[in-house]
């Protein structure tokens, strides 16, 4: 259920887009250690959000996954950079990164939740 949510300021194009959101995929399901039939993935375009005061290229990503670790986050961190600067030509020191579990009790999915699923 890894889902990863990128909003930046950078207008891409309907393909870039869908670039963008194929690699954070694929790059997030292998980095987590989760099939990438789990991940959802997202590019919203936001022409009013600013960064540190200035309207120059910047992001914010939401990244939940259940079971996501302390230790594993600098990695996912790393690894996310790397997209958004090797596919959108974003500095890492524009955005931030939320990197969360949700637990698996607190994520709902097909009228039930995860816990509820996993018992």
């Amino acid at each position: 259920m890894p889902y990863i949510d990128l909003i930046t300021n950078v207008k891409l194009s309907e393909d870039k887009q869908l670039e963008v959101v194929q690699a954070l995929s694929k790059t997030g399901a292998s980095v987590l250690g989760k099939p990438e039939s789990y991940m959802s993935a997202s590019y919203t375009h936001n022409s009013s959000l600013i960064f540190a005061g200035t309207t120059d290229p910047c992001f914010q990503i939401r990244l939940i996954s259940i079971g996501l670790t302390v230790e594993k986050c600098p990695e996912v961190s790393r690894a996310l950079s790397e997209i958004l600067k090797n596919l959108m030509g974003l500095d890492s020191s524009r955005g931030y990164m939320q990197l969360t579990d949700p637990t698996a009790e607190r994520t709902g999915y097909s009228s039930t939740t995860f816990g509820e699923l996993w018992k």
